[in-house]
């Protein structure tokens, strides 16, 4: 019995719930029971709707259609130009950094070829200063031979300066110093008055040539000599002249000689007393 005024009275009733049909023992479920399979066009409902006939097909051409209208979507997307800029940069930056790799690798290569070589350079140069430098030489200052004059050097220090020039040497024709250094060498060493008239000019003021040996005769076998020369004026010299004797006695006189070139050669065209 139903009261109107019950509200879930009013209510529909349930549906029935339809009982579960079971599978019998042995039967295939697929071809019995609830899950078999209905043959098509037979199924009830929803099924039929995935029927083959009941699917839309797509004619040739139209998949193709899709994917353009796909692509012109992509192409509208507002986002497309801000990925691709982002895309170029990132390219960009990569290539910035193979460019810095690729001069930082050069770099270093050549600063290791530069330490190299000045490491190389500076062995030769340490080496180098090791060895001990040559004394330097000078020529004018180097003593000239004093022939068969034993202790000499210590007894007659040679000296060239611009001023003065002491020696006992055996002089030369290309100065006035050499010119005067060679008269007297020939006079004491060589003892040859015909190597002495050969210094002197043939218009030579000073004694004969007769004089000039008997000189050297009284002058002592052995006796050694000493030269000072210092310049007068031009071609103009005082010449200073200091024996040592072999008895150990000695002697000093001086001489007033004038030099001139004649045939590319210095010889001495004057000599007179000195004042001593």
């Amino acid at each position: 019995m139903r009261d109107d005024n019950d509200p879930i009275g009013a209510r529909p009733p349930l549906p029935a719930l339809v009982p579960e049909q079971r599978v019998p023992v042995g039967a295939d479920p697929w071809t019995s029971g609830p899950h078999a399979e209905t043959a098509p066009g037979t199924a009830p409902g929803w099924a039929s709707w995935l029927a083959e006939e009941t699917v839309p097909q797509r004619e040739p051409g139209e998949e193709r259609e899709f994917d353009d209208r796909a692509t012109d979507l992509l192409d509208d997307d507002p986002m497309a130009p801000l990925v691709y800029e982002a895309r170029r940069r990132a390219e960009a930056t990569r290539q910035r950094l193979r460019a810095r790799n690729q001069i930082l690798a050069v770099t270093a290569a050549t600063l290791v070829v530069a330490l190299i070589a000045g490491a190389v350079w500076l062995k030769f140069a340490l080496d180098g200063s090791a060895t001990p430098a040559a004394a330097p030489t000078t020529a004018a200052a180097a003593p000239q031979p004093t022939g068969n004059q034993p202790g000499l050097s210590s007894w007659c220090q040679h000296v060239d300066t611009p001023d003065r020039v002491t020696s006992a040497g055996t002089g030369d024709m290309t100065s006035a110093t050499g010119a005067i250094l060679h008269l007297e060498y020939a006079w004491y060493v060589l003892r040859d008055a015909t190597a002495v008239r050969s210094m002197l000019t043939p218009d030579v003021i000073a004694a004969s040539e007769e004089a000039t040996r008997q000189a050297i005769s009284d002058t002592p076998v052995g006796t050694q000599h000493c030269v000072t020369i210092s310049g007068i004026a031009a071609d103009r010299w005082t010449v200073t002249v200091d024996e040592r004797h072999p008895d150990g006695s000695t002697s000093s006189w001086q001489q007033i000689m004038t030099t001139s070139v004649r045939n590319g050669q210095v010889r001495i065209s004057s000599i007179v007393v000195g004042n001593r």
